[in-house]
C-alpha cells in the first residue's frame, strides 16, 4: 500500500502508517503490524503516541513482552511521553489470564 502510495507521488505520514498498523492490529495481523512499523521506520517517518500505543497493546495482549519493551524503547528514543492509555493498555494486558497457563489447570 505505501508503495503504491509512493507510486501515485504521494509520501505517507504517520496517519497512513497508523491506519495501516491500526487494520492489521484489528484482523489480528501481529507480524503484519510489525512490517509497517518497520516500514515506517525506513521511511524515516517518526510514530506518535497513537502510534506505540497500538502497538503496545497488540504486543501486550499478545503475550509479546520482549518486542512490547523494544517499541516501549523506540518510544522513548522518538521523545514520545506515554500517557494515561499507555499505562492503562499494559497494566489491562498484564490482568488478563494467560491461556497458557489457564490449560495447566
Amino acid at each position: 500500500v505505501m508503495v503504491d502510495m509512493r507510486i501515485a507521488g504521494y509520501t505517507p505520514g504517520v496517519v497512513a502508517y497508523n491506519s495501516l498498523i491500526a487494520t492489521f492490529y484489528a484482523n489480528g495481523l501481529k507480524e503484519k503490524a510489525m512490517e509497517a512499523y518497520r516500514g515506517m521506520k525506513r521511511a524515516g517517518v517518526v510514530g506518535n503516541v497513537q502510534t506505540f500505543n497500538t502497538l503496545i497493546g497488540f504486543l501486550a495482549k499478545s503475550r509479546d513482552w520482549d518486542q512490547a519493551i523494544q517499541v516501549m524503547g523506540d518510544m522513548r528514543a522518538a521523545n514520545v511521553q506515554p500517557d494515561e492509555d499507555t499505562i492503562s493498555t499494559l497494566f489491562s494486558a498484564d490482568m488478563q489470564p494467560d491461556a497458557a497457563a489457564a490449560d495447566d489447570t
